[in-house]
Order: C-alpha cells, then structure tokens, then sequence
C-alpha cells in the first residue's frame, strides 16, 4: 500500500499555518528592526523577495499537485517529482547563501558596534535552523518516496493511488469480521 496522504498534508500543513507564517513575519521584522543597519540591505530584500517566491510556489504549484497524487478521480497529470526537488532546492540554496550573508553581516556589525542588538535577526536565523529546515528535510524525504523509482505501490489507476479506496475495503472487511 502507499504511504498515506495524511503524512504529506500535515508537514504541508504545518509549512503553511506556522512556518511560513512565522518565517514571513520574522524577515519583516528584520526589515523594520535591523535592516537600517546593514550595508547592504539589499540582502535582506532578496531574502524576502527569494522566500515569498517559493512559498508562492508550492502553495500554489507543488502541494496541491502533491496531494492530487493521491487523489483516485484525479485526471490531471502526476508531477515530476525530480523536477520538483531540483527546482526547489534551486530557491532553497539562494535562500541559504543569502542568509549567511546576513549573518555574516551581522556578525560583522555587532563586533564593529557592540551596542547594536541584532533580535531580529537572530530570531530569524535560529527559526530557520529549528523549524524551518527540520519540516522541509521531512518534506524532502517524502517527496523522494514519491519517485517512480521508490514507488513500490502497484496499486495505481494511471498515476494516482488508489490506497485511499483499499483503506475503505479494508475498514469494512475488519467490520464484517468484527460482526461475525
């Protein structure tokens, strides 16, 4: 059988209702705390502009595709999911290089005036280590079992699974046995 949908709309779920929340708001708050601080801020700007792009993008692109996967009445195609990752980790790589230049920066800035307290950025810098590259590593290993070479599931209908209606089959046969 498959691996659920559940697992894949929860951690979707949980980037969308807390991380990116979370993240979005810290990036602003940098912006309207530390941002005046920075040489270049425009570092600060592409973050944002680098981060929103991909948030944008698999809302509205990769998730739902994603969950479709799982969905038997889907007549739309299946996504490629080595595209997917490569475009991803595309963004994600510009994210992480943009933010050690921050950090770098700000590193920098705090040794060069150590009045200066960098808050916001920091708190930016450690959601980012705690929440939001843990949730897209769990993401990315469940996209890689998605991949038409880790896909051990033969119970298809073109390109989606199936398993939601063996779950049904198998709930109502433990019903009939528990009947008996």
């Amino acid at each position: 059988m498959c691996v659920t949908v559940n697992k894949y709309q929860s951690v979707i779920s949980k980037l969308e209702s807390e991380v990116y929340p979370n993240i979005n708001y810290l990036i602003n708050k940098m912006i309207d705390e530390d941002g005046h601080f920075f040489s270049n801020a425009t570092n600060i700007k592409q973050l944002k502009t680098e981060f929103t792009s991909l948030e944008m993008f698999e809302r509205k692109m990769i998730f739902p595709s994603i969950i479709s996967t799982f969905n038997a009445s889907a007549t739309h195609f299946a996504p490629n999911i080595s595209d997917i990752i490569t475009l991803t980790k595309s963004k994600e790589e510009k994210i992480v290089q943009l933010l050690l230049l921050l950090e770098d920066s700000t590193k920098l800035i705090s040794i060069e005036n150590k009045k200066t307290d960098f808050k916001a950025s920091n708190e930016l810098f450690n959601s980012f280590k705690a929440s939001y590259f843990p949730i897209k590593m769990q993401w990315k290993m469940l996209l890689i079992k998605l991949s038409p070479e880790n896909v051990k599931c033969n119970n298809r209908d073109g390109n989606s699974c199936k398993c939601k209606a063996d779950m049904v089959i198998e709930k109502l046969a433990e019903k009939e046995i528990n009947i008996s």
